[in-house]
């Protein structure tokens, strides 16, 4: 792989054993439509305090194109940071391992960030649940007239799914 990359996604992975595999391929999927419309993508693992069983399922189901980081923060932020220290690429992606990138994600947060100049991080629109009942969440953004600043008093509105500027 080449030293720079136009986008690093980073997906942070902690003791998800073998459930983190729908992440690798989403991770992978976004990545190669990304590539296939021009964009050098460097995919990085971060493996932090991970258990036996999920550090064995990463380094025998990742593909040789992805880099792999093991370390001992025990702290999602600082995994992320981490990451961030050692990324290739102009652009940062973060995914953490119980969540999902639609195929396209990285190729539309990166558009969107070359149409809007300004320094801003991106989110997905629309988060979907898969664990228990499930769920479809669709999230406003935070120049919508009807986004309420008091959301982010009560959850993390917009998730650890984002995409910006390695500069930010």
């Amino acid at each position: 792989m080449s030293s720079k990359a136009d986008i690093t996604a980073i997906l942070t992975i902690h003791r998800e054993g073998w459930m983190v595999n729908s992440s690798i391929l989403s991770m992978q999927r976004a990545a190669q439509y990304a590539e296939k419309n021009g964009l050098v993508i460097e995919m990085l693992i971060i493996l932090d305090k991970p258990d036996a069983i999920t550090e064995e399922f990463v380094t025998t189901n990742v593909s040789s194109d992805a880099r792999i980081e093991c370390i001992s923060k025990g702290d999602a932020a600082d995994a992320r940071n981490h990451g961030v220290s050692i990324a290739r690429g102009d652009f940062i992606a973060f995914l953490d391992a119980d969540d999902l990138w639609c195929t396209n994600w990285l190729m539309r947060a990166f558009r969107a960030n070359q149409a809007d100049k300004r320094l801003t991080i991106w989110h997905p629109e629309v988060y979907l649940g898969f664990e228990g009942e499930g769920y479809i969440d669709f999230r406003r953004d935070i120049e919508d007239p009807g986004f309420n600043l008091i959301y982010c008093n009560y959850t993390s509105y917009w998730g650890s799914s984002s995409f910006g500027s390695r500069e930010i």
